[in-house]
C-alpha cells in the first residue's frame, strides 16, 4: 500500500478560526476542494493507506458549514464528511477510485476572498 502523504501549512502565530464554508472546483483531472476559513489555520493532510481517503486535521479550528455531502461530476468524485476532535475538526474526504493530494495549501485574503485552504485531488490513475 502507498504511504501516507503528509503536508502542512505553517500558522502564523494568529488563533484558528473557523471553516466558513466548502466549495469544490471541477478541472479536467483533479477536483479542488476549497476550504474558507476565518483566519489563518494549520493544516495537515494525509492519504490513507486504502488510498481512497484524505485526511485533513484543522487543530483548534470549528467546523461552521456544511458537515458532509458528496460532489459527483467531479473528477474524481468525492464525498465529505466534517467531524469535531478533542483538538479541533477532522474533514475526511473519500474517492471513488483510489485518489491523492496533487497540492495542499493556505492563501492569504486577496480581493473580495478571504483565507481559504486549497486542497486539489486526483486520481492516483488516469
Amino acid at each position: 500500500p502507498p504511504e501516507p502523504r503528509v503536508t502542512l501549512a505553517a500558522a502564523s502565530g494568529a488563533p484558528p478560526g473557523a471553516v466558513t464554508g466548502i466549495r469544490f472546483g471541477m478541472h479536467p483531472d483533479s477536483t479542488r476542494v476549497v476550504l474558507d476559513v476565518s483566519a489563518v489555520t494549520p493544516f495537515r493532510s494525509m492519504v490513507q493507506t486504502d488510498s481512497r481517503t484524505i485526511i485533513v486535521e484543522l487543530p483548534g479550528t470549528r467546523w461552521n458549514t456544511t458537515p458532509e455531502g458528496s460532489v459527483v461530476r467531479t473528477a474524481p468524485p468525492i464525498a465529505f464528511h466534517a467531524a469535531a476532535t478533542p483538538d479541533g475538526t477532522r474533514l475526511t474526504l473519500i474517492g471513488r477510485d483510489d485518489i491523492r493530494i496533487r497540492q495542499a495549501a493556505a492563501f492569504p485574503p486577496e480581493g473580495a476572498r478571504g483565507h481559504r485552504i486549497v486542497i486539489d485531488v486526483a486520481r492516483t490513475t488516469p
